[in-house]
């Protein structure tokens, strides 16, 4: 099947596109989300008669998960999906929410629909880029600090803690939403003050001990 692709728009042109989008748009079973995006494609497509690279390959994608959803594979993946990787794909889903605007149709599903599960592919594409097995390996990882603990903050702290006396209040009680080293969540409780301070595990470091005067 040949596209033409148009040098002036660099818009990928063929009379099949309009019928690939109504052929998904006609599927019972469509996420609203995907609908919407598809019909703004059609639109695009019929005012500027092409898309561009991007949204065919958004296309294109859209038909091989609706294609993946229909299949054995998915019905087995489906039994497959246990707690574990629904509670995965929560914790991946809350960080691209925090940073747009990467798999924005598949986030709402994800976070509010209970009865939804993904596709294997979009499971793997959401779960286990580089981005979120670090966000996973900061969630999952044992912390430094315990619950009660002493620590003091760091001198690249937030403003509230830096380079003050705290107490440990609670661990993961909020999301991770930077894919880095050190970003398990920590709520703490600066010495002298009542205003709980969130921040990350690498804001902090083990309380230094006064040493005792002979």
């Amino acid at each position: 099947m040949l596209f033409q692709l148009s040098k002036k728009n660099k818009l990928i042109h063929h009379n099949d596109i309009t019928l690939r989008i109504r052929k998904l748009l006609g599927e019972s079973k469509l996420d609203e989300g995907v609908k919407l995006f598809l019909e703004s494609l059609q639109r695009y497509y019929q005012e500027r008669n092409g898309l561009t690279k991007k949204q065919f390959n958004a296309l294109s994608d859209i038909e091989l998960i609706n294609l993946e959803r229909g299949s054995e594979k998915h019905s087995k993946w489906a039994r497959e999906y246990s707690k574990e990787k629904k509670e995965i794909a929560q914790i991946c889903a809350k960080y691209y929410k925090a940073n747009p605007p990467y798999f924005a149709h598949m986030i709402d599903k994800v976070l509010n629909d209970d009865k939804f599960i993904p596709t294997q592919s979009q499971y793997l594409s959401l779960c286990q880029n580089k981005y979120a097995k670090k966000v996973l390996e900061a969630t999952f990882s044992d912390p430094l600090f315990k619950v009660g603990e002493l620590v003091q903050g760091r001198t690249s702290a937030p403003s509230g803690i830096k380079d003050k006396l705290a107490v440990v209040i609670s661990i993961n009680l909020k999301p991770v939403i930077r894919a880095a080293k050190g970003t398990k969540q920590y709520s703490v409780l600066p010495i002298g003050d009542d205003k709980l301070i969130e921040c990350e595990e690498r804001h902090l470091k083990k309380a230094k001990k006064n040493k005792k005067k002979a």
